[in-house]
């Protein structure tokens, strides 16, 4: 079965996600996300080159340079999630196993 013929079944994702901006890869190879429990190909995603991974390392560097915030300072500059405090209020804390 080749990549064509997956295409209508499996998600191509083609981007990377690099220092808050999304980057195209600079290779054209591909990498098959295999489901853990059905074994079935569920995606496709870029594969990095070495630009590619020295481009994501140093994005993760600057993400750590600069002044240290507290987790309220950066839990006060993150967007809020729509729906966030009406569906989840009151459940953080309360786990049950069964």
């Amino acid at each position: 079965m080749t990549a064509s013929s997956l295409e209508p079944v499996i998600r191509r994702l083609n981007r990377f996600h690099l220092g808050g901006e999304w980057a195209a890869p600079r290779g054209d190879g591909r990498i098959d996300v295999v489901s853990p429990s059905t074994e079935e190909v569920v995606a496709q995603v870029p594969a990095p080159t070495t630009a590619d991974i020295d481009a994501a390392v140093a994005a993760a560097r600057r993400a750590f340079e600069g002044p240290r915030r507290s987790t309220t300072r950066r839990a006060r500059s993150t967007p809020a999630i729509p729906g966030w405090p009406s569906a989840w209020s009151g459940r953080s804390g309360r786990v049950r196993s069964s």
